[in-house]
């Protein structure tokens, strides 16, 4: 199940199987903006590996290369995140903006 995407909905809240399996071994890779991290988050959005490129380690000073970690994670993680609503509400079809009427 999805859990990490989904802790801060309701209880009552179920994820369709087809989604999970969906989901299930998919893998979100990002690369920094100066393309010397790469993260992969797997499709539940933990993440699975950041990998330095190149001379990363040891050329980069520890806070931009601290800062291009983050960033690549950050993305990786949005790239699972995004998936997982864009299946949710291909599934549920359209919903409704905020603040939208609903209509029945």
């Amino acid at each position: 199940m999805n859990q990490e995407l989904t802790s801060s909905w309701p209880t009552s809240t179920t994820i369709p199987a087809e989604i999970d399996e969906a989901l299930d071994g998919a893998r979100f890779t990002a690369v920094s903006g100066r393309r010397q991290v790469v993260a992969t988050a797997d499709g539940n959005g933990p993440l699975i590996s950041i990998d330095f490129v190149g001379v990363a380690l040891t050329r980069v000073r520890a806070v931009e290369l601290a800062g291009q970690v983050v960033a690549a994670v950050n993305e990786a993680q949005a790239q699972a995140r995004q998936t997982f609503l864009r299946m949710v509400v291909d599934r549920l079809g359209s919903l409704p903006a905020a603040g939208e009427e609903v209509r029945s």
